[in-house]
């Protein structure tokens, strides 16, 4: 299966990788391909329509993978991957998206632009205008081997 995966890839201030780099490092151990391409020249692509280094000309895709990240400001951005790719666009968010007023504006439109929204908070969307059949749950947890039992490590109590 080959995978477009737009989001963040890189490591953060505090050296870690970014929870995508997780995410595409399991399905590429599962042995299908994973394009990772970097948000930022994803979101530009999408609104100038000219050629960035990591976005794949040729985006022909089994399916697509979008995350979460504020500056992709309505669905065209998922629509746009839905169109080059012909694939189905899985909206991922790790993290709850809910503010004092309810759900962001953005965060709604990029839900309606996708075809499947994958995030641990579902059933914050109950009764609103989102489709029940575009949510499915899927928390996120991931880490080493490190945290899977109860033994201590070096320098850590338990």
């Amino acid at each position: 299966m080959i995978l477009n995966f737009v989001g963040n890839f890189q490591r953060g201030y505090t050296n870690e990788r970014a929870d995508e780099c997780h995410l595409a490092d399991e399905i590429e151990n599962l042995g299908h391909t994973v394009r990772r391409i970097p948000r930022d020249e994803w979101r530009e692509h999408v609104r100038d329509g000219k050629d960035y280094v990591n976005v794949p000309k040729d985006l022909k895709a089994d399916a697509n993978i979008i995350a979460k990240w504020h500056h992709f400001y309505d669905g065209s951005f998922a629509e746009k991957l839905r169109e080059k790719s012909g694939g189905p666009v899985f909206y991922w968010v790790w993290d709850m998206m809910r503010d004092e007023s309810g759900i962001v504006d953005w965060h709604e439109k990029m839900i309606m632009g996708s075809d499947l929204y994958l995030g641990n908070d579902v059933r914050s969307y109950v009764g609103l205008s989102i489709p029940p059949q575009k949510l499915y749950y899927f928390p996120f947890d991931c880490s080493d081997n490190l945290f899977d039992n109860s033994a201590p490590r070096p320098g850590k109590t338990v």
